[in-house]
């Protein structure tokens, strides 16, 4: 059997029997409840994972961006707020060290998944090569993440004042603070 919450993490419907056809049952059922259509790509997504237990590290955390990627403009911006209370987790060491992005994007092509979480560190690689990234709120020091490749501000005036310089004052912005559970779709 498998669930569908809503965003207060309540359980409001649940899929069973057949394996294929209730999984497509659940998936329709939170593509209902879920998709959210946006006119166009913003230049700058803020996004936070939802809250505990969808931001309690890294690993989990990473699961927002990846929604976020969907429909950030390229070269965009993506301000997250994620807690990581339990760190960085082998997704994050694998990040911190690596000498490049491309270290880790060329490494998962060669290897695929491995138990060293690399399949996450590929999707962090991804995201920081396509797209300004930020981490914000986090457990995890400025000094760290700037070690894994991504920018750092001291908070949030901080970063949307570097969008606006990045993106002019007709910056667009979207905010996504459940993106864990988001499946965000351009209207056109």
């Amino acid at each position: 059997m498998n669930s569908v919450e809503n965003e207060d993490q309540k359980l409001i419907h649940c899929v069973a029997g057949d394996l294929k056809k209730a999984y497509m049952a659940g998936v329709e059922k939170c593509r209902k409840l879920w998709t959210i259509k946006i006119p166009k790509k913003p230049d700058v997504i803020i996004v936070s994972p939802g809250g505990y237990p969808r931001d309690f590290d890294m690993y989990q955390s990473q699961k927002a961006i990846s929604c976020a990627e969907l429909i950030c403009k390229e070269d965009g911006m993506i301000i997250m707020f994620a807690q990581m209370g339990d760190g960085i987790g082998k997704s994050g060491k694998v990040l911190k060290e690596a000498k490049t992005l491309e270290e880790i994007i060329q490494q998962f092509h060669r290897e695929g998944h491995n138990l060293d979480a690399l399949s996450k560190s590929y999707m962090w690689a991804r995201a920081l090569k396509r797209f300004h990234v930020s981490i914000i709120g986090s457990d995890v020091s400025n000094s760290e993440l700037e070690q894994m490749f991504f920018e750092t501000y001291d908070n949030i005036e901080q970063a949307i004042e570097k969008a606006f310089e990045r993106y002019g004052e007709n910056a667009a912005f979207m905010v996504m603070p459940h993106a864990s559970e988001s499946i965000p779709e351009i209207a056109n």
